[in-house]
């Protein structure tokens, strides 16, 4: 099957996470920074992590040399040529707007920064802003709704949150509340759990209203919070390769993908932090579709199944389902 071609929609994607080394080296000298500590030996990341903890630790330095409105610029037209170049038409980022802000850049700078560079992909690679919010850091009602002005006054969508966690219990009262009111102004909500911690965090994550739920490949370990996911058919936003190159999983054929699609979860695939593990979506597709024995139709309805769940404006569904529909005719 040729996957080359196939208009492809990713759904779990760090924007920090597309920086490529070279990348990194370029920003790291601009900014004075020691380019050694970066991690990178041969022009490459780590091909594994010693867990997700040394993942992050390493994630954080790349993503603090990104200082500026020319650095936002920069990563955000190299994600726009990647996703192009693999004929991914729809991609949700998930971009954390206020610690960029915190880093001096102005609001308005920042947003034409982010725009313009993700907008040099084309017309057919479009993009979506998840703003990346931490459960201890919620922003206020006012931040949300500028965010969502600041994209729409330059034809950038913000569509959902992010959310990095479902954080302590004692505070989850909290977050439903804002989770509510991100819904009132139409935002949808991914929530991140399940990708090391408990597969309760799933079933909270559930409680908050996520929409869909980033990882959550431990629920294999619980029965009751697995039929649910089912039950109330809560999508997987599933990065597989990510997985096995941070989390401790071996390799890809032990990924416990195959028991949730048994199962019968319904799953997206995505990629996380691409140059980071290695990967990138038309190698990812090609790996799953491998291993869970897939042939062109059911890789195909994967990226409808993608696509039915993401945050996209209704005008973008329209025009990647025809784009779908063209394929398959061809295929």
């Amino acid at each position: 099957m040729n996957l080359a071609t196939l208009p492809k929609v990713e759904l779990h994607l760090h924007f920090a996470g597309t920086i490529a080394p070279a990348l990194a080296g370029r920003l790291a000298q601009r900014h004075g920074a020691a380019v050694h500590d970066l991690g990178i030996d041969g022009g490459r990341y780590p091909a594994r992590y010693r867990d997700l903890a040394a993942f992050l630790e390493l994630y954080g330095r790349i993503d603090e040399l990104v200082r500026a409105p020319d650095d936002v610029f920069e990563v955000a037209s190299a994600l726009a040529g990647v996703q192009a170049a693999q004929a991914v038409a729809w991609t949700e980022v998930i971009t954390p707007i206020w610690p960029y802000l915190g880093r001096g850049s102005p609001a308005g700078e920042l947003w034409d920064a982010l725009a313009a560079g993700l907008a040099s992909g084309g017309s057919e690679a479009r993009f979506g802003i998840l703003l990346e919010v931490l459960p201890d850091a919620v922003p206020g009602p006012e931040q949300l709704a500028d965010a969502v002005s600041q994209g729409a006054r330059r034809g950038l969508p913000v569509v959902g949150v992010g959310l990095m966690g479902v954080g302590p219990p004692e505070g989850r009262t909290r977050l439903a509340q804002d989770a509510r009111a991100w819904r009132a102004i139409g935002l949808g909500l991914q929530v991140h759990a399940g990708e090391t911690g408990p597969a309760e965090n799933v079933d909270a994550a559930i409680e908050l209203g996520a929409n869909r739920i980033a990882h959550g490949i431990t629920i294999v370990r619980v029965a009751a919070i697995l039929e649910r996911i089912v039950r109330d058919r809560v999508p997987l936003d599933l990065c597989p390769t990510s997985n096995v190159a941070i989390t401790g999983i071996p390799t890809l054929q032990a990924h416990p993908i195959r028991e949730l699609w048994r199962a019968g979860a319904g799953i997206t695939i995505s990629t996380d932090d691409p140059p980071f593990v290695g990967t990138n979506l038309e190698v990812e597709l090609a790996s799953i579709a491998a291993l869970l024995g897939l042939d062109a139709r059911e890789v195909l309805d994967l990226q409808r199944r993608a696509l039915e769940v993401s945050f996209a404006p209704a005008d973008v569904r329209l025009a990647i389902d025809a784009r779908l529909d063209a394929w398959a005719a061809a295929a």
